[in-house]
């Protein structure tokens, strides 16, 4: 139960649901004596407690969950380590510190595939290619990942990882100057979605529409 509170709260990017549900199931896997939860619900505190650190501090942070991580992988599991490396790719990005989050999530990829563990692997690729765009690399090296990601969502059927990824390579396409490209692709993504429009990864597809809609093929915005 508690796997798939946290999976649901953390996917939404819900981070006072998530941790929450992590302090509760934390607690009770402490309760309990079950090795495998303290090890992995301590992980995931680990990683809301570097996101919400200090700047100056999130080094040490990182050093932590990586000793972290080594115990969760010392409890003889490979269940959702891609996922966890993904996040402390992510909170590389977060450092300013791109080239390794790179590092980090290729050792995801090659997790999921070498696994079978394919259930975050669009995101894991869509932030591939967030970080190579910070990286100052070159754009259409940065696509090639986001359409990777794409692709797997769409294999997937996965409509909440396409919309994340889908926003992300809008993004990238709309400062090359590719806006029409872009409302091609996020547009018919977000239009599928009804409900929940108070999450977060639809605030963001919609304020990447506006951003859209005041932009031209070609280059830059314009309010015309």
């Amino acid at each position: 139960m508690w796997r798939r509170v946290w999976n649901v709260t953390s996917s939404r990017r819900d981070s006072d649901e998530t941790r929450e549900g992590t302090d509760r199931a934390l607690a009770y896997a402490r309760d309990h004596g079950i090795g495998y939860w303290i090890a992995r619900n301590a992980l995931l505190k680990s990683f809301l407690d570097a996101r919400s650190a200090a700047a100056s501090e999130r080094d040490a942070n990182i050093a932590g969950i990586r000793r972290t991580l080594d115990e969760y992988r010392a409890t003889g599991t490979a269940l959702g380590i891609s996922w966890f490396l993904a996040l402390l790719g992510r909170l590389y990005g977060d450092c300013g510190q791109p080239l390794l989050g790179i590092s980090v999530l290729d050792d995801a990829i090659s997790h999921a595939r070498e696994t079978g563990e394919h259930y975050h692997e669009a995101e894991i690729l869509a932030l591939r290619g967030d970080l190579l765009s910070m990286s100052g690399g070159p754009p259409e090296v940065a696509e090639v990942p986001f359409r990777a990601g794409l692709d797997v969502a769409r294999r997937q059927r996965a409509k909440g990882w396409e919309l994340r990824v889908a926003t992300g390579l809008a993004r990238l396409l709309r400062v090359q100057g590719r806006a029409g490209e872009a409302r091609a692709l996020l547009a018919p993504v977000y239009a599928w979605f009804t409900e929940g429009f108070d999450t977060q990864d639809l605030r963001d597809a919609r304020a990447e529409l506006r951003a859209l809609g005041l932009a031209r093929d070609g280059g830059g915005s314009t309010d015309g």
